[in-house]
């Protein structure tokens, strides 16, 4: 298996979200031997909370195969995103279709992110600590 580590998310840019590998490819082993480079790509789902797996040749692998596009809930909360996804609407041709739209949209935000930078787990344990270390001393001035 090749792509994203997980099939299934819930909860994308909330406190609670998790990911799982629920899906799953199963293949015998006179299958695997007439097919020895076959190979499962996670590929990217616009509407859906599972990701579809596809089943390919290791030549096909090379053309299918790329970082997938993934929306932020967390975006919204950015005063320039409004702003981008509008401008990115109107400096659009009018003769282009909804996907070359998403396209050149998705281009835009893939960007964008690069001077937003996700919160890492590290930062997430460093927040976690700050909370604990607060409660810690408001439950002492309690006393």
């Amino acid at each position: 298996m090749k792509g994203y580590l997980f099939t299934w998310e819930k909860g994308r840019g909330e406190p609670h979200f998790v990911e799982e590998k629920l899906d799953r490819a199963l293949a015998s082993t006179s299958w695997n031997e007439r097919f020895p480079d076959a190979l499962v790509l996670t590929m990217v789902a616009t509407c859906s909370d599972h990701l579809p797996l596809i089943l390919v040749n290791e030549a096909q692998a090379t053309k299918i195969s790329r970082i997938a596009f993934r929306f932020e809930n967390r975006w919204k909360e950015d005063e320039g995103f409004g702003k981008l996804v509008n401008d990115q609407w109107e400096i659009t041709d009018s003769t282009a279709t909804i996907a070359e739209i998403l396209r050149s949209l998705s281009t835009e935000l893939t960007r964008w992110c690069r001077k937003h930078p996700k919160i890492d787990r590290k930062n997430i344990e460093e927040l976690k600590n700050t909370i604990e270390e607060c409660d810690l001393t408001q439950t002492r001035n309690q006393r």
